[in-house]
């Protein structure tokens, strides 16, 4: 308000109506401050009223084009350099998706590559330093698949002594399966254990990519290739959710060599559970998806090419026997279901018995007088 009367009283001066307003308004602007000054004395102030001059307009209210900022090559490029993420509030080493950051950062300002090229080589560097781990749970699960049958029959065993209550008998059969893990060297525990590290990874790439995504950071707008040049918005054609799923279903149908013994119920989920994703994954960001479809391109490269005889048998992978055909196996996915949904009524049911057996034998036992000591 103060500066808008001043502006008035300016060109009130001006035109000639106050000498000594427009003295006065001259000596008046000693009260503001430098910065102040600049914005509040306009030009009309040195002609005061006894200048011929019009004085120019202060403030003709016409917008100003401002010049447009200058925006780096490397940004448009989509290349990072060292040190961005941490300008940002990223890259920290104190977690797992931090240190990702940095090492995907590091892997595409040192190669002058855009950000999916950082993604892809950071990806690639994971899953060799867990090659090791991969080979150990294939040799497993190969010769886990190899003794199923023996696995099944003893099972069946072992069923049948704790039905009957023959503790010693389930003592016997657990002591000869424990055994036959021992002397054919596996465990179903191991096959668990790529899943528990490569799990987290998983996490780790999500939320580290996520956070890149959300902030966002600018360069990765300019990150990408072909149709998917902007790494942080979804992918509109969904061609990247639909390559990432067939990569994936195409890798558990050529590597499971672990489901040649298994139910056709495990084998009918695994190969339904990538396309069932498809509605989440479609909301990830362009980025996400170039680690997912990078690891599953080096899963199924790796599948491929420990399917070489000579290479299987440098590494100590067996090679896996043909499956057993049982009725079990030659059965559907809905008549698998349904006779384990009636397994699990009848064996409510034989619960239930002896659950009231357990309790009439228990009201009896309390119905019974307890004699007097002969005297």
């Amino acid at each position: 308000a103060a500066r808008v009367l001043a502006t008035r009283l300016a060109h009130m001066s001006a035109g000639g109506r106050s000498p000594l307003l427009g003295a006065a308004l001259h000596c008046s602007q000693g009260f503001y401050s430098s910065e102040q000054r600049q914005y509040t004395r306009p030009q009309a102030f040195r002609f005061m009223s006894t200048s011929p001059v019009t004085p120019p307009p202060v403030d003709s209210g016409v917008a100003v084009d401002l010049p447009a900022p200058v925006i780096p090559a490397e940004v448009l490029n989509g290349i990072p350099h060292i040190g961005e993420l941490r300008e940002l509030g990223l890259g920290s080493y104190a977690t797992p998706p931090g240190l990702l950051q940095g090492l995907i950062e590091f892997c595409s300002a040192t190669t002058a590559l855009p950000w999916a090229c950082g993604i892809a080589m950071t990806t690639v560097i994971l899953r060799t330093a867990l090659l090791p781990v991969v080979i150990k749970s294939m040799r497993n699960n190969v010769r886990l698949s190899n003794i199923q049958p023996d696995i099944m029959l003893l099972n069946d065993r072992l069923k049948a002594c704790t039905n009957s209550g023959d503790k010693i008998g389930a003592a016997a059969v657990t002591d000869k399966m424990r055994k036959l893990f021992e002397d054919n060297n596996c465990h179903p525990l191991a096959s668990f254990v790529p899943v528990l590290i490569q799990f987290p990874v998983f996490l780790s790439f999500f939320f580290a990519i996520r956070s890149m995504t959300s902030l966002p950071v600018e360069s990765l707008k300019h990150g990408g290739y072909l149709w998917f040049t902007d790494l942080t918005v979804t992918d509109d054609t969904y061609a990247l959710p639909l390559i990432a799923s067939c990569t994936m279903a195409l890798t558990l149908e050529l590597g499971a060599e672990g489901m040649k013994q298994s139910k056709p119920v495990l084998k009918t989920v695994m190969r339904v559970l990538p396309f069932a994703l498809l509605p989440v994954s479609a909301s990830f960001p362009a980025g996400l998806f170039m680690y997912w479809i990078t690891a599953n391109v080096f899963s199924l490269s790796q599948v491929v090419i420990l399917r070489v005889p000579a290479l299987r048998e440098a590494l100590d992978i067996p090679a896996p026997k043909d499956p057993v055909i049982t009725p079990a196996s030659k059965e559907s996915f809905v008549e698998s279901t349904r006779n384990a949904y009636e397994a699990y009524l009848e064996k409510s049911k034989m619960r239930q018995k002896e659950q009231e057996a357990a309790l009439r034998a228990e009201a009896l036992k309390k119905m019974k007088i307890p004699k007097k000591p002969v005297e």
